[in-house]
């Protein structure tokens, strides 16, 4: 076998060198966008925790009386899907619920195009403002781990 030393040249050093630079800056990017969403979750914890609570008294008002109440309740649960999807997290529970929040929300939203038993829906939307007060309980939990230094 004839080695040729061309193989160790500047220019084949510095390829390699490039190549494991790229792979560098792709884990740096994923890491500080994870940093970056724990950050903001952190920061924004407090106000998240009080608009969906505020929600959940408003919806619970508005449960209160139903018949009378259907649009802004129609209103109000498609504003906490918003809000609610905006809240990213890495704390699986948290996470999981807002999914959950998300599908029954879609469920709800199909059932009242389709016009559906008003009962039903009413279930639907009781349903809704547990998930939603289950995530508010999720966040608070959270925001106490933040304090003690946690995740």
């Amino acid at each position: 076998m004839n080695w040729d030393m061309n193989v160790f040249n500047l220019s084949n050093i510095a390829d390699i060198l490039s190549i494991l630079g790229a792979f560098l800056s792709l884990f740096n990017l994923l890491f500080i966008k994870r940093i970056k969403e724990s950050l903001l979750l952190r920061i924004n914890i407090k106000r998240y925790k009080k608009e969906l609570k505020d929600r959940v008294q408003l919806l619970a008002n508005y449960l209160n009386e139903y018949r009378d109440n259907k649009n802004n309740i129609k209103e109000l649960i498609n504003i906490i899907d918003i809000k609610a999807q905006h809240i990213k997290s890495r704390n699986k529970n948290i996470s999981k619920h807002i999914k959950e929040l998300h599908r029954m929300i879609k469920e709800y939203n199909r059932n009242m195009k389709k016009g559906h038993d008003e009962s039903i829906i009413e279930d639907q939307v009781r349903e809704i403002k547990t998930q939603l007060t289950i995530i508010v309980e999720e966040l608070n939990e959270q925001e106490q781990s933040y304090k003690l230094g946690g995740n």
